[in-house]
């Protein structure tokens, strides 16, 4: 046995990867900040005044990369204080153990240079990752033998560990805070314009014998259920919009795709693609609540259509925002249930 290596018995994993708990534990809080009733209701707002919401959300992302990375760089000074040279293969064989946490999970990944995802795609399961870390390791050495002096092997794995992170913290915070945001904007949107919750309309609608899989919401009008479909995408990925028109159009018509920006091509490539069938409705630098509203006009009976009738025509910003955190946090809740930090807190309530 090498005796720079701790056994389990003498050095347990937790010591290693928890070495300063409490610090750990208020930078997992930073990625989950935002998930509150208040912030739900003031991203809310940010939509329906056409703006882009990523602004608000982006240094919460930072806070959480600049947390996790200020934690991947003390366990990694303390491999090596513990295991020496060795430290990649005796922290991987640490983590590999059966009873690891899912933080140490994530970090067995990102030590390979991987997310869980990319794993997948190269046929990294976890009997190969020794044998892939040694390859890698390898590889590094061989490259780093030809640059010039000075260059540090360690701390290139370091920021290669990091990027890794980056990748998987960024793909997670935009799916699960995206979808809770979405939710969010449908119910504060639809609320604030007469309509009630699981009356006149729903959010997180499954797949039944009319729809094939889960839609984001829908509208009981007075002939036939309206679907509305929400993408808070933006330039990069147009396909996605394009795909929840295409879904919608097949449904029959006056169903509604509200997305958040699209270039100029691509905005003329959707409005083709929509024909008479489907309302797409822009969110950024425009008023959505007013298209919404006048989606809401052509469909509704004439009991729900009073309702929206008789509310406020909100257009200003103070307007939006007091109707808006004039709503019950109750109605939030299934936008909260999104966040799996938040579960604790609905079941409570």
């Amino acid at each position: 046995m090498n005796p720079h290596i701790p056994t389990n018995d003498s050095h347990p994993p937790e010591a290693l990867l928890t070495a300063d708990d409490v610090e750990w534990r208020q930078s997992k809080m930073e990625l989950h900040r935002m998930c509150d009733v208040g912030s739900l209701k003031e991203m809310s707002v940010h939509l329906m005044m056409g703006r882009n919401f990523r602004i608000d959300t982006e240094i919460d992302c930072r806070k959480t990369l600049w947390s996790h990375y200020s934690w991947i760089s003390r366990v990694k000074k303390n491999a090596q204080t513990l295991f020496g040279e060795k430290w990649r293969e005796s922290l991987l064989k640490d983590l590999s153990r059966k009873r690891a946490t899912q933080q140490e999970k994530k970090l067995r990944f990102w030590l390979l240079g991987l997310t869980e995802k990319t794993a997948k795609n190269v046929d990294v399961t976890t009997n190969l990752m020794p044998l892939f870390l040694d390859e890698q390791i390898q590889a590094c050495h061989s490259l780093f033998n030809e640059l010039p002096a000075g260059s540090d092997e360690d701390e290139a794995w370091l920021l290669m560990m990091a990027g890794a992170a980056t990748l998987t913290l960024r793909g997670s915070n935009k799916s699960y805070l995206g979808k809770a945001i979405e939710k969010a904007f449908l119910i504060a949107a639809y609320s604030v314009m007469g309509l009630e919750l699981n009356v006149d309309f729903r959010v997180c609608v499954d797949g039944d014998n009319e729809i094939a899989r889960q839609v984001d919401a829908e509208i009981f009008g007075v002939r036939a259920r309206y679907f509305i479909e929400l993408g808070l995408i933006a330039e990069g990925n147009p396909e996605v919009i394009f795909d929840k028109v295409s879904r919608l159009s097949m449904l029959g018509t006056n169903h509604v795709v509200i997305y958040d920006k699209l270039s100029h091509g691509s905005s003329e490539s959707l409005r083709t693609l929509a024909g008479n069938r489907v309302v797409c409705i822009p969110i950024r630098n425009s008023q959505p609540l007013t298209a919404m509203r006048q989606h809401l006009s052509t469909v509704l009976g004439p009991d729900a259509i009073s309702k929206v009738v008789n509310s406020p025509k909100l257009e200003a910003e103070r307007d939006i925002r007091e109707a808006v955190f004039a709503l019950p946090d109750s109605l939030f809740l299934p936008a909260l249930q999104s966040l799996h930090v938040c579960e604790t807190t609905t079941k409570t309530a």
